[in-house]
């Protein structure tokens, strides 16, 4: 994943969080109910605390590589809740959504 994320930024070992986002942003998580590497039922603990809008695949830690569609599905309904919260303004997804559409219904 390194190799796709790259480098983190220097500063983020430095700088101090003053307020998490999640107490003040709609939040979202994506349990992966076959995970060994962080336990399905501590991840379900803090999607609640965080309030998140929450979905549940049978999947192991990288739900996100076995489970395209679903995970395009919940980014889509984040852009559709930042769109209605902004009116519009400001489109996580906006033009590539018709690349990751393209993406989604090949997999």
């Amino acid at each position: 994943m390194y190799a796709v994320q790259g480098r983190a930024a220097e500063t983020i070992f430095g700088d101090r969080v003053t307020q998490a986002a999640w107490r003040t942003k709609p939040s979202f998580y994506q349990v992966s109910t076959k995970d060994r590497t962080i336990n399905p039922d501590l991840q379900r603990f803090m999607a609640k605390r965080m309030k998140a809008k929450t979905i549940e695949l049978e999947a192991s830690h990288l739900g996100i590589i076995s489970h395209p569609r679903e995970i395009a599905n919940l980014i889509l309904d984040i852009d559709a809740a930042n769109a209605a919260a902004t009116s519009g303004v400001g489109s996580i997804v906006g033009a590539v959504n018709t690349a990751f559409s393209t993406l989604v219904t090949s997999s």
